[in-house]
């Protein structure tokens, strides 16, 4: 959602998390300094769809949630 601008309950819908953990974890990236979601997106994909691209990072810290869980 910073990149494509979605909203973080679509986005959490779409990687099945919870849209409180997703909102932690853009606040907490924000606060780290990761990019802000006014930044320009490139070619977002056909139909609103997550590219793989775009899975790597949330894979990621699903993984290490599960692991704190």
């Amino acid at each position: 959602m910073t990149e494509t601008g979605k909203p973080i309950p679509e986005v959490a819908e779409n990687l099945d998390i919870h849209p409180g953990t997703l909102h932690s974890w853009v606040s907490r990236a924000r606060r780290n300094g990761s990019p802000s979601s006014d930044r320009p997106v490139a070619d977002p994909s056909p139909g609103g769809r997550l590219r793989e691209s775009e899975l790597v990072e949330p894979e990621r810290l699903r993984a290490e949630a599960r692991e704190k869980g």
